[in-house]
């Protein structure tokens, strides 16, 4: 039974964050109460050209990008499942950025159809963390 409510709950969650079809190319960030501008569902790039979809596995959480045809162009695998609050695209590129209670907020460039961890980024204004 508690196992029960726990995934409940976890759906629950799961779906309330998700953030599938809602533009986030507006100047004002579209944010939540727990995770700033994150989101922990599906997430779409500035221009709807890319879309993030968090992968649940093992111990990890993987980032399936796919373009609009809805085939997959990249896979990353940047955080452990219990530290994952998400990801955000940034307005105006393709460039990503993970949540995360180990790691921080981290920065996945995108460069010639890759994406590749950004030590030296500099987080947007409009990128609201958890902590902010």
């Amino acid at each position: 039974m508690k196992r029960a409510l726990i995934m409940a709950a976890a759906c629950i969650m799961l779906g309330s964050c998700s953030h599938n079809g809602r533009d986030n190319s507006e100047n004002e960030a579209v944010t939540n109460e727990h995770f700033g501008s994150f989101y922990i569902g599906i997430c779409q790039s500035y221009d709807f050209k890319y879309e993030s979809t968090p992968v649940f596995k093992d111990n990890m959480v993987g980032i399936s990008i796919t373009d609009a045809d809805g085939k997959e162009v990249f896979y990353f695998e940047p955080v452990r499942k219990l530290d994952f609050y998400g990801v955000c695209w940034e307005k105006d590129n393709y460039n990503i950025w993970v949540q995360s209670g180990d790691i921080g907020t981290v920065c996945y460039a995108y460069h010639d159809g890759e994406w590749t961890l950004d030590k030296d980024a500099v987080r947007p204004d409009y990128i609201i963390s958890k902590y902010d």
